[in-house]
């Protein structure tokens, strides 16, 4: 299983290439826009970048080409629709690893993914840390001390990314696109009743760990 960012505008395809990733249980983060997808690569670190060429604003490639710039490694898969030898050669002279012509079938999607996840030394068990809990997202459980809980994939990715930003606050958007990439509509109550349900079962392994609300704009959490 890989850490993923999808950089994609289209929603049909970005929820496509969500459903394909998650046929070989991959952890996928979805970004709609290339100043998106860059907080998350601030923030997170991944196995694996997928760009869309075609973005608004700011492409796929000068997203790129900045990621380089700024000394990233993680690999990276172009998709496009261009299909001339001059634009391909284009996107690998920018950084890409790899370089996928729109339109694709899930296997060969997922055939170009292991293909470049095996340029990179076989993953380790991804664990993250804060106060008292340590997630293992490979085991997708959670543990405090001598106390351990099993986690549905939503609460592993609610989870890791208050852990990853700390004390910063998570909003509700990102929040939504992260834990409920499927459900575009998902409201603030339905997050709350989520989040009061999940506070009960890190209480029942013991941590001390809150998640607390900011009311009408999002969650973080606190030692």
């Amino acid at each position: 299983m890989a850490k993923i960012l999808v950089v994609e505008d289209n929603i049909e395809t970005i929820q496509a290439i969500r459903d394909i990733l998650h046929q070989e249980r991959h952890n996928t983060d979805l970004a709609p826009s290339a100043e998106d997808g860059w907080d998350f690569i601030k923030t997170y670190d991944y196995d694996l970048l997928i760009f869309d060429w075609e973005l608004p604003r700011m492409s796929g490639v000068d997203l790129l080409r900045k990621y380089r710039a700024s000394g990233g490694k993680t690999p990276v898969i172009m998709l496009t629709g261009k299909t001339d030898t001059p634009d391909k050669i284009a996107g690998l002279d920018s950084g890409a690893d790899n370089y996928l012509t729109k339109p694709f079938g899930s296997e060969e999607l997922l055939a170009h993914v292991r293909a470049t996840l095996r340029r990179k030394p076989e993953n380790a068990v991804r664990t993250v840390s804060f106060g008292d809990l340590c997630l293992d997202e490979t085991s997708s459980t959670v543990r405090c001390g001598d106390k351990s809980s099993t986690l549905s994939s939503r609460e592993v990715k609610v989870l890791k990314i208050l852990m990853e930003s700390k004390n910063s606050i998570v909003s509700h958007d990102q929040l939504r696109i992260n834990a409920w990439p499927d459900s575009p509509d998902v409201s603030p109550n339905t997050m709350r009743v989520f989040l009061t349900s999940f506070r009960e079962k890190l209480a029942s392994i013991g941590s001390n760990i809150k998640i607390l609300s900011a009311r009408g704009y999002g969650y973080q959490i606190k030692e």
